[in-house]
């Protein structure tokens, strides 16, 4: 499963990778003149392989044509040499030798051997392995008894070629040639036995046109070197090849192998056995014509073919760029600077090729319809924010109103208590406002800054408890946030309730203290602060207890707190801190809390995102 898996997305990067380099237009042309040059550098790359084949043939060749010529010499040799044996075999004083007549047979087999040097020696053996007669006298008491070369024939009755042998008596390196001498009585009676001085045998002196590399080696059965021609000369054995020599033999007919040869250069040897595997012409040509080609032809038809290659890509990048990347370039930046908002600029395409010139025109067009358009959509937005301003306007000045009748009514109250419960009405009306007045007076008619607002607010609340600035100072310290008026309007009675709550019982009896007023922002959370070093909360008993826990600003704190989607605790004495931490962007089920002529929470049914009172007050303006 696993590695199916890794296929597929391997397969899919690599089809993203291609898909992507595909996109320029260049990159497609570049590949559509790679296709058609395709054709004719394969039919070039064959051609030029099929001449590599033809030259590797033709060495072969080579190789077996010298092979076979050097063999037509040694087998010459070795008919020359049969036939010699064969004659004086059937000489009387050699075929009935007679020990009184050892002379007679000692110069007739001198005689035999005289014209040609290549001779060492030629002998006839007792079937003992001694000598009867000799070419040579200084051979007389050798035996060969012991010479597996002597052994094979006496076993096998027929005529033997040996390897490599070194002769006894005087030390002649030589191959020997010898056959069965029967007589009457016996199959063997002796064995008549011809030595040939390989010092004297140069058989490859003609060959002339060897190339440099080249050799020809004459080899026994075991794989000795008889003798040789190496070109150059100091290459000596060392132009044998490195595997065995038994590996490359066939005693019935040519072979020819590509391998390496002792000085580490690489042949074609053909090896060709000759009088049925006894001794084996190796000739061996350097492959360096092959890899002459490797080095200069190969190169040199790459580089052509390379060539051509950078001259259709170059082509290809020039006439992209001449006849269409220039324009499309232009074409590209008039858009990008539409994209960014300049509906005037226009792309020059004088001389450019019609099709091109029908999308500038195109284009052209699309951004005048954008700019009637966007002064359409810039009207309606301006209308738009003048009759909000104008709403927040009138809200505001209503609700400057609703504060007049207030104060007009408390001075007709007589009841402290009534008189407080609407001056504390009246601060959370002053604070509706203020946000209005903020919103229709600033720039964005969405959001409010709080820094700017909450420090008017807390002056308001000041003003408003008629507690001097000497006596009880307000310490603001306000993090640089905007909020969406729909969570503005809350904090703000929020903080009105908190200030205003401090306000009244935090410094009895012309207390000095201060209120501080702290708003930060802690990841993806506002933290919002109200602390005083006052008396702390009053004594939970009797009737106060029950009203600091069921009144209207303990519910509407709690309300509010809800409303921001946020949680409110409370601590003190000494003083009393109240904090509230709320996300920083309201979820998308915020809960939005209102009031009931009861003073209980309401909860949103769902149906509405503005904030739902049942009756009464409800937080939202």
């Amino acid at each position: 499963m696993l590695p199916s898996v890794h296929a597929s997305s391997l397969a899919a990067r690599l089809r993203a990778t291609v898909k992507r380099w595909l996109d320029p237009l260049r990159n497609r042309l570049m590949l559509l003149f790679g296709i058609l040059v395709l054709p004719p550098t394969l039919v070039s790359m064959a051609a030029s392989f099929d001449a590599h084949s033809e030259m590797v043939a033709r060495v072969r060749e080579n190789a077996e044509h010298f092979a076979l010529l050097a063999s037509t010499y040694e087998r010459t040799l070795v008919d020359q040499s049969q036939n010699l044996l064969d004659n004086v075999a059937a000489d009387p004083a050699v075929r009935a030798f007679d020990p009184a007549h050892k002379q007679a047979c000692d110069k007739l087999l001198r005689t035999a051997i005289e014209p040609n040097p290549t001779y060492a020696s030629l002998m006839l053996f007792a079937i003992d392995g001694s000598v009867r007669c000799s070419s040579d006298p200084a051979f007389a008491g050798t035996n060969v008894a012991d010479r597996d070369w002597f052994a094979e024939i006496v076993r096998t009755k027929t005529t033997f070629l040996s390897g490599f042998v070194v002769a006894r008596g005087p030390e002649v390196p030589a191959i020997v040639l010898g056959r069965p001498i029967p007589s009457p009585d016996v199959e063997v009676d002796a064995v008549l036995a011809l030595s040939i001085n390989l010092a004297k045998l140069q058989p490859f002196e003609r060959f002339q046109g060897l190339p440099k590399g080249g050799v020809i080696y004459l080899l026994d059965r075991r794989g000795a070197v008889l003798t040789g021609l190496e070109h150059p000369m100091d290459i000596n054995e060392r132009g044998m090849p490195s595997r065995a020599i038994a590996e490359l033999v066939d005693a019935q007919r040519l072979t020819i192998t590509d391998t390496k040869g002792r000085d580490g250069m690489r042949r074609f040897y053909a090896v060709t056995p000759m009088r049925a595997g006894a001794l084996f012409i190796l000739v061996g040509l350097p492959t360096s014509e092959l890899n002459g080609w490797l080095r200069q032809d190969l190169p040199i038809q790459l580089i052509g073919i390379l060539a051509m290659w950078a001259a259709g890509v170059l082509a290809a990048w020039l006439g992209t760029r001449i006849i269409v990347t220039r324009w499309t370039r232009q074409l590209t930046e008039t858009a990008r600077e539409i994209g960014r908002g300049d509906l005037s600029v226009r792309a020059d395409l004088a001389g450019a090729p019609v099709e091109i010139r029908r999308v500038g025109d195109t284009l052209g067009e699309m951004a005048a319809r954008l700019e009637a358009q966007r002064r359409d959509l810039q009207a309606a937005i301006d209308e738009k924010d003048t009759l909000l301003r104008e709403i927040h306007h009138r809200v505001k000045n209503n609700l400057q109103t609703v504060i007049s009748l207030l104060n007009l009514q408390t001075k007709g109250i007589r009841l402290e208590s009534a008189r407080l419960a609407l001056q504390q009405l009246k601060m959370r009306i002053q604070a509706l406002g203020l946000v209005h007045r903020h919103l229709y007076e600033s720039d964005n008619l969405k959001t409010v800054d709080l820094r700017t607002f909450l420090g008017e607010l807390c002056r308001l609340l000041q003003d408003g408890s008629g507690a001097p600035y000497w006596r009880v100072r307000v310490d603001l310290n306000i993090a640089p946030v905007s909020l969406q008026i729909e969570r503005a309007i809350p904090l703000a009675l929020l903080v009105t309730e908190l200030v205003t709550n401090s306000f009244k019982h935090a410094f009895p009896n012309g207390r000095v203290g201060t209120i501080g007023v702290l708003l930060t922002v802690e990841g993806d959370s506002i933290r919002l602060a109200v602390a005083d070093d006052g008396i702390g909360t009053p004594a939970a008993d009797g009737d106060t207890a029950g009203e600091e826990q069921s009144g209207l600003g303990f519910v509407l704190t709690q309300a509010l707190a809800k409303q921001l989607g946020g949680t409110l605790a409370t601590s003190g004495p000494p003083g009393t801190a109240t904090v509230l931490s709320f996300p920083l962007v309201p979820s998308s089920h915020e809960a939005l809390v209102g009031l009931d002529g009861n003073g209980a929470e309401g909860q949103d049914d769902g149906t509405t995102d503005e904030p739902v009172s049942a009756g009464g007050v409800s937080p939202a303006a």
